[in-house]
C-alpha cells in the first residue's frame, strides 16, 4: 500500500506475478484493475563494448495490457527520494530540471561536490547527480517535489509546482528534499501492449583517484559531455535493447547447459555483481584502467585478492578489461614505494 495522510482511502499493491532475473535484465509482471503491467530494468554491461559499458546509464521500461477486455486509461507515476545522491541523510543537496537533445532530464546531487573527499567502510559516492531523463513527445508531466507521490495519489495528478527551497538535507527535519517525479501517460490500454521507458542515470566528474591523478569515466575520455552522452543513451536505446536480447539468450542457453536453471540465475547475479564491483576510467593517455572496488576494506581498490578470482569472469568475456586490471595494479608494484616482497 502507498503511504497517505489520515483520511485518504488505502491503495492496494498490484500483485507480482512474476520475476525473471537474466545477465543485462530484470523483468516483473504485475496484475490489478483489468491490466498486466510488465515492468523492467535493463543496464546494457556489454563486456565487450567499453564505450557502452562504462556508460552510466539503466533503462526502465513499462508494458501495459488490458487482460479483461476492456479498455483502461493507465498513468505511470515515477517518484525518486533525493538519499539516491547522498551519504549520508543531514547532506544538503539541490535539484534542478534540464533540456537536452530529445530528453527532460530531471537531477539531483549534494550541494559540495566534493570529490573523492573520503574513504571509509560502506561509504556512498555523494558527488555528482543522479538524472531521471525523460523522452521527450510522451505528453509526460513532472515536478521537483516532495509531496508528488502524495498528490498523484489523491488527485491522480501532480501539482503542477516545484519545490525551490534548496539546498535542504535530503532528510531534513523541517521537511524532506525535493524529489524527482513524472507521470508518464499510457493513455487508453487495451489487448495492443503499449510501452514507455526513460533513463536512469548517476554520472560523475571523477571516480577514481590514482597515484595522484583523478581520473574520469571511460565514457568521458574524449571530453564527451553529459547532455550528449544522454541524448546518445536514448537515441540508442531500441538497438542496445535487441542486442542485449540476443545476449542474455545466448548467454543463458550457455548457464542452463552447464548447470541448469539455479546455476543460470546465480551467475547472472554474479555476472552483474562481478561488473560492479569495478570501475572503468580512462588514464591520461586513454588507456582504459579498471579498478576493483570493496565496501569493507576502508576504500582500497585494485587488490589482487578481488583482482585474482575475478580474473577468470573478464579472461572469458573480454581479455582487454583483464589487461585493464593489470595495467595499474603492475605499474604501482613496479614504483619504489612498493618494498614489500610479494
Amino acid at each position: 500500500q502507498l503511504a497517505q495522510r489520515p483520511g485518504l482511502a488505502p491503495i492496494e499493491a498490484m500483485q507480482q506475478l512474476s520475476l525473471e532475473v537474466s545477465p543485462l535484465h530484470t523483468r516483473y509482471r504485475f496484475a490489478a484493475g483489468g491490466i498486466e503491467l510488465r515492468v523492467t530494468f535493463f543496464t546494457p554491461s556489454f563486456p565487450g563494448d567499453l564505450d557502452t559499458l562504462s556508460r552510466p546509464v539503466s533503462y526502465l521500461d513499462w508494458s501495459a495490457t488490458s487482460t479483461d477486455g476492456t479498455a483502461h486509461k493507465v498513468d505511470i507515476m515515477l517518484d525518486v527520494s533525493p538519499m539516491v545522491a547522498v551519504n549520508d541523510r543531514a547532506q544538503p543537496v539541490t535539484w534542478g530540471r534540464f533540456h537536452v537533445d530529445g530528453l527532460t532530464v530531471l537531477r539531483v546531487g549534494t550541494r559540495d561536490q566534493d570529490a573523492l573527499h573520503q574513504s571509509g567502510d560502506r561509504i556512498r559516492i555523494d558527488w555528482g547527480y543522479f538524472n531521471l531523463a525523460i523522452p521527450e513527445g510522451i505528453a509526460s508531466t513532472s515536478e521537483l517535489s516532495a509531496d508528488a507521490a502524495e498528490h498523484f495519489a489523491e488527485n491522480g495528478s501532480l501539482s503542477g509546482a516545484d519545490d525551490l527551497d534548496m539546498p535542504r538535507a535530503a532528510g531534513s527535519s523541517r521537511g524532506p528534499a525535493a524529489h524527482l517525479a513524472t507521470i508518464i501517460p499510457l493513455g487508453s490500454v487495451g489487448t495492443r501492449s503499449v510501452e514507455r521507458h526513460v533513463l536512469l542515470a548517476y554520472t560523475e566528474g571523477y571516480a577514481i583517484e590514482y597515484l595522484g591523478r583523478k581520473l574520469r569515466p571511460y565514457w568521458q575520455r574524449n571530453d564527451m559531455t553529459e547532455a550528449v552522452m544522454l541524448s546518445r543513451a536514448e537515441k540508442e536505446y531500441s538497438a542496445l535493447e535487441a542486442r542485449g536480447v540476443k545476449f542474455d539468450a545466448d548467454l543463458s542457453a550457455d548457464m542452463l547447459k552447464v548447470g541448469g536453471p539455479d546455476y543460470a540465475y546465480l551467475a547472472s547475479l554474479l555476472f552483474r555483481q562481478t561488473l560492479a564491483a569495478h570501475k572503468l576510467v580512462a588514464d591520461v593517455d586513454g588507456t582504459p584502467m579498471l579498478f576493483s572496488k570493496e565496501n569493507d576494506s576502508n576504500g582500497c581498490i585494485d587488490t589482487v585478492d578481488v583482482t585474482y578470482p575475478s580474473s577468470p569472469f573478464f579472461l572469458l568475456f573480454n581479455p582487454k578489461l583483464l589487461q585493464a586490471q593489470l595495467e595499474p595494479l603492475m605499474r604501482y608494484a613496479a614504483l619504489p614505494r612498493w618494498h614489500f616482497p610479494f
